[in-house]
Protein backbone atom coordinates (compact mmCIF):
# COMPACT_ATOMS: atom_id res chain seq x y z
CA UNK A 1 0.00 0.00 0.00
CA UNK A 2 1.43 3.62 -0.48
CA UNK A 3 1.47 6.02 1.81
CA UNK A 4 -0.93 8.63 -0.19
CA UNK A 5 -3.45 10.92 1.73
CA UNK A 6 -6.12 12.86 -0.11
CA UNK A 7 -6.26 15.81 -0.02
CA UNK A 8 -9.30 18.00 1.37
CA UNK A 9 -11.26 19.42 -2.55
CA UNK A 10 -11.36 23.33 -2.54
CA UNK A 11 -14.49 23.51 -0.48
CA UNK A 12 -13.91 20.94 1.93
CA UNK A 13 -11.15 21.25 5.21
CA UNK A 14 -10.27 18.21 7.61
CA UNK A 15 -13.40 19.88 9.85
CA UNK A 16 -13.77 22.15 12.25
CA UNK A 17 -16.15 23.27 15.37
CA UNK A 18 -18.13 25.93 13.38
CA UNK A 19 -16.54 29.05 14.40
CA UNK A 20 -15.54 31.49 12.13
CA UNK A 21 -11.55 31.40 13.98
CA UNK A 22 -12.29 27.12 13.84
CA UNK A 23 -12.89 27.15 9.84
CA UNK A 24 -9.61 29.79 9.30
CA UNK A 25 -7.73 27.18 11.17
CA UNK A 26 -8.87 24.14 9.06
CA UNK A 27 -8.73 26.08 5.47
CA UNK A 28 -5.15 27.33 6.57
CA UNK A 29 -4.33 23.65 7.35
CA UNK A 30 -5.72 22.68 4.19
CA UNK A 31 -3.99 24.59 2.06
CA UNK A 32 -0.51 24.95 4.10
CA UNK A 33 -0.35 21.13 3.61
CA UNK A 34 -0.92 20.02 7.37
CA UNK A 35 -3.87 18.34 6.44
CA UNK A 36 -1.84 15.78 4.27
CA UNK A 37 1.15 15.73 6.20
CA UNK A 38 -0.79 14.51 9.05
CA UNK A 39 -2.42 11.46 6.65
CA UNK A 40 0.89 10.69 5.74
CA UNK A 41 2.00 10.68 9.75
CA UNK A 42 -0.75 8.48 10.69
CA UNK A 43 0.02 5.69 7.80
CA UNK A 44 3.22 5.40 9.14
CA UNK A 45 3.03 5.34 12.44
CA UNK A 46 0.03 2.34 12.20
CA UNK A 47 2.76 0.69 9.32
CA UNK A 48 5.12 0.64 13.00
CA UNK A 49 2.18 -0.36 14.74
CA UNK A 50 1.36 -3.45 13.43
CA UNK A 51 -1.94 -5.40 14.18
CA UNK A 52 -1.90 -3.92 17.69
CA UNK A 53 -2.89 -0.60 15.96
CA UNK A 54 -3.50 2.66 17.42
CA UNK A 55 -6.11 4.62 18.86
CA UNK A 56 -6.68 8.58 18.72
CA UNK A 57 -5.34 8.96 22.70
CA UNK A 58 -2.20 7.11 21.54
CA UNK A 59 -1.73 8.85 17.93
CA UNK A 60 -1.66 11.68 20.21
CA UNK A 61 0.94 10.49 22.33
CA UNK A 62 3.25 10.50 19.47
CA UNK A 63 2.39 13.88 18.39
CA UNK A 64 1.99 17.04 19.45
CA UNK A 65 -1.83 17.22 17.75
CA UNK A 66 -4.62 18.01 19.78
CA UNK A 67 -7.61 15.43 19.60
CA UNK A 68 -9.67 17.11 16.66
CA UNK A 69 -6.26 16.92 14.46
CA UNK A 70 -6.06 13.47 15.75
CA UNK A 71 -9.42 12.28 15.17
CA UNK A 72 -9.72 13.84 11.88
CA UNK A 73 -6.50 12.57 10.56
CA UNK A 74 -7.71 8.61 11.41
CA UNK A 75 -11.76 9.79 10.53
CA UNK A 76 -10.55 10.98 6.91
CA UNK A 77 -8.18 7.68 6.55
CA UNK A 78 -11.20 5.65 7.38
CA UNK A 79 -13.26 7.47 5.22
CA UNK A 80 -11.09 7.01 2.48
CA UNK A 81 -10.45 3.26 2.87
CA UNK A 82 -6.85 3.57 3.74
CA UNK A 83 -7.59 2.29 7.45
CA UNK A 84 -9.66 -0.17 8.92
CA UNK A 85 -11.39 0.35 12.47
CA UNK A 86 -11.63 -3.34 14.00
CA UNK A 87 -15.08 -3.40 16.21
CA UNK A 88 -12.45 -3.38 19.11
CA UNK A 89 -11.80 -0.96 21.68
CA UNK A 90 -8.95 -0.12 24.22
CA UNK A 91 -9.21 2.40 27.34
CA UNK A 92 -12.10 3.37 25.71
CA UNK A 93 -11.12 3.87 22.34
CA UNK A 94 -11.14 2.64 18.86
CA UNK A 95 -8.83 0.99 17.53
CA UNK A 96 -7.30 1.78 13.84
CA UNK A 97 -4.98 -0.49 11.87
CA UNK A 98 -3.99 -0.70 7.91
CA UNK A 99 -5.80 -3.15 6.15
CA UNK A 100 -3.64 -5.74 5.81
CA UNK A 101 -3.59 -5.99 9.38
CA UNK A 102 -6.70 -6.70 10.12
CA UNK A 103 -6.10 -10.01 10.69
CA UNK A 104 -10.10 -11.42 9.92
CA UNK A 105 -11.33 -8.86 12.87
CA UNK A 106 -14.64 -8.06 12.08
CA UNK A 107 -14.37 -3.87 11.02
CA UNK A 108 -16.64 -1.23 11.00
CA UNK A 109 -17.58 1.00 7.99
CA UNK A 110 -16.60 4.09 7.81
CA UNK A 111 -19.27 7.13 8.06
CA UNK A 112 -21.37 7.92 11.15
CA UNK A 113 -21.28 6.42 14.46
CA UNK A 114 -23.55 4.65 16.52
CA UNK A 115 -24.29 7.21 18.31
CA UNK A 116 -25.33 9.90 15.81
CA UNK A 117 -26.41 6.85 13.04
CA UNK A 118 -30.10 6.85 12.15
CA UNK A 119 -31.30 2.89 12.75
CA UNK A 120 -31.05 0.53 9.76
CA UNK A 121 -33.10 -2.30 9.60
CA UNK A 122 -31.81 -5.92 9.31
CA UNK A 123 -27.97 -6.66 9.79
CA UNK A 124 -25.26 -4.51 8.28
CA UNK A 125 -22.49 -6.83 7.13
CA UNK A 126 -18.82 -5.56 6.79
CA UNK A 127 -15.82 -7.33 5.07
CA UNK A 128 -12.54 -6.37 5.25
CA UNK A 129 -10.92 -6.30 1.58
CA UNK A 130 -7.52 -7.41 0.35
CA UNK A 131 -5.08 -4.98 -0.99
CA UNK A 132 -6.18 -5.23 -4.91
CA UNK A 133 -9.38 -5.64 -3.90
CA UNK A 134 -9.28 -2.05 -1.65
CA UNK A 135 -7.65 -0.45 -4.74
CA UNK A 136 -10.23 -1.61 -6.75
CA UNK A 137 -13.17 -0.37 -4.98
CA UNK A 138 -11.30 2.89 -4.46
CA UNK A 139 -11.13 3.19 -8.23
CA UNK A 140 -14.59 2.17 -9.03
CA UNK A 141 -15.64 4.62 -6.38
CA UNK A 142 -13.50 7.52 -7.93
CA UNK A 143 -14.69 6.52 -11.78
CA UNK A 144 -18.46 6.67 -10.57
CA UNK A 145 -17.75 10.15 -8.30
CA UNK A 146 -16.47 11.51 -11.50
CA UNK A 147 -19.36 10.33 -13.36
CA UNK A 148 -16.67 8.35 -16.03
CA UNK A 149 -17.47 4.71 -17.21
CA UNK A 150 -16.15 2.39 -14.63
CA UNK A 151 -12.99 0.61 -15.19
CA UNK A 152 -14.04 -3.06 -16.14
CA UNK A 153 -10.71 -4.51 -14.13
CA UNK A 154 -12.16 -2.39 -10.75
CA UNK A 155 -15.99 -3.71 -11.64
CA UNK A 156 -14.92 -7.40 -11.81
CA UNK A 157 -12.83 -7.86 -8.77
CA UNK A 158 -14.83 -6.32 -6.58
CA UNK A 159 -18.37 -8.53 -7.99
CA UNK A 160 -15.46 -11.76 -7.36
CA UNK A 161 -14.87 -9.84 -3.36
CA UNK A 162 -17.83 -9.65 -2.70
CA UNK A 163 -19.33 -13.17 -4.37
CA UNK A 164 -16.13 -14.97 -2.73
CA UNK A 165 -17.78 -13.51 0.82
CA UNK A 166 -21.62 -13.68 0.58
Amino acid sequence: MSETYPEPGDTQTTGHAGSETSRDRATSERDSGKTGERGRTVLHLLGQQGSYGMTVAELRGYTDWHHGQASSALTNLHLSNQIDRPTETRDRCKVYVLPQHVNARPVEAPGRTKANQPSIPGPRMTWSLSGDERQALVALKADMAAGAIPRMWAVRMVIEALEVRS
